[in-house]
């Protein structure tokens, strides 16, 4: 029988993967300085457009300084479900799910896609939303917009979901 998800005792299985993607860009970047550097406390503020048209490095912030650097930038960040204001991305692509509890915390604000766009970089389909049922309420925390995820490893692990008639 194979595991449904990586993780611990300790982690969970998202963590898992991050911790393992940035020990092993750190030693990308212990091997090959000139190819890589990983920055750690610094925020991402803005995207430098280069004179063609495409993007040429990036601002950011760190230690309370504005710094910047040049070259090819690789966007990966996470999602934008967890900004449900009236000005986040979800409600300008997807409005009629802003209203919806989330899953997300208000670190998935779409910051990324928002630097992204400020310079005129595509982006598309952010009215495919996917959204799960599947979500547990706090207790004591009934009216929350924040819900927290039943992963598959419950039902991998044999799990049944009931619903308040038990059925």
């Amino acid at each position: 029988r194979q595991p449904r998800t990586i993780g611990t005792k300790t982690h969970f299985p998202g963590a898992v993967v991050t911790y393992a993607a940035i020990h092993l860009l750190q030693q990308v970047a212990s091997a090959k300085p000139d190819r890589l550097q990983v920055l750690t406390s610094a925020r991402v503020v803005g995207l430098a457009a280069g004179s063609s048209g495409g993007v040429s490095g990036v601002v950011f912030e760190q230690g309370g300084e504005k710094k910047s650097l040049s070259g090819s930038v690789v966007m990966a960040s996470g999602g934008y479900a967890g900004d449900t204001s009236a000005t986040s991305v979800l409600s300008r692509h997807a409005p009629d799910l802003a209203h919806l509890p989330t899953t997300n915390d208000e670190r998935a604000s779409g910051d990324a896609l928002t630097l992204c766009s400020n310079v005129g970089a595509a982006v598309e389909d952010l009215d495919k939303v996917e959204v799960f049922p599947t979500a547990a309420i706090i207790p004591g925390q009934d009216d929350a917009n924040f819900k927290v995820v039943i992963s598959d490893a419950i039902s991998g692990a044999g799990g049944k979901l009931l619903n308040a008639q038990g059925k």
